[in-house]
């Protein structure tokens, strides 16, 4: 989902198609089961990717009341729209797996997703990990050799886990998202996808 606002995109109409529903939504008892903290009057706080944003009938807005860009507004309405239920498992799998066809978007992640990644922290471990403090992440999870786990809260109940190995003599640089298994009680599959994109971009923007 390009992050623009061109009134004749179709994600524009996506965009203002969900401010609309959620506008007129009742967001109390779904901000309840996502355990999201209430604000009056009638907002609801939620922090993505370590930023906190007020949403409401008025939209999506950060804390000094400039609208959120279109991709965090869209993935957000999506997320409380869905209200979730339930809790994570603990249990990361690959984005395609919660698709339910093995083989959708992976040439998307390899090339829109791992592939800036790659570029941007192959030999820069220690970058990759202070950049990654800076929205929340934590090393955490399992990797095997030569790679690091990084788990980040995304959004309360979508933990996100992104593995990372080098490159040494032998293989190129290699970068895995994977989400808990129950993030689709929470966030639409093709939401999470949108979601990641977000997250690439924002870990892109925090290193220095």
């Amino acid at each position: 989902m390009p992050d623009h606002t061109d009134a004749r995109s179709g994600y524009q109409v996506i965009h203002d198609n969900l401010m609309q529903r959620l506008a007129a939504s009742s967001l109390g008892e779904k901000a309840r089961r996502l355990n999201l903290r209430r604000r009056s009057p009638g907002d609801i706080e939620v922090v993505f990717l370590g930023q906190t944003y007020l949403a409401g009938a008025h939209g999506i807005r950060t804390l000094d009341g400039e609208r959120a860009p279109l991709i965090t507004a869209s993935v957000i309405a999506g997320y409380l729209l869905t209200g979730g239920w339930g809790e994570p498992a603990g249990r990361f799998v690959p984005l395609q797996t919660l698709s339910g066809t093995a083989g959708s978007h992976t040439g998307f992640q390899k090339s829109a997703l791992a592939a800036p990644l790659v570029k941007r922290f192959r030999g820069r471990m220690d970058a990759l990990q202070r950049t990654a403090r800076k929205l929340g992440g934590r090393l955490e999870g399992q990797a095997g050799a030569g790679g690091i786990s990084l788990v980040f809260d995304v959004l309360s109940k979508i933990p996100l886990q992104l593995v990372f190995y080098d490159s040494d003599a032998e293989f190129p640089a290699e970068v895995n998202f994977l989400l808990d298994i129950t993030a689709t009680n929470f966030l639409e599959y093709e939401y999470l996808a949108v979601m990641l994109t977000a997250f690439v971009k924002a870990l892109l923007a925090a290193d220095e």
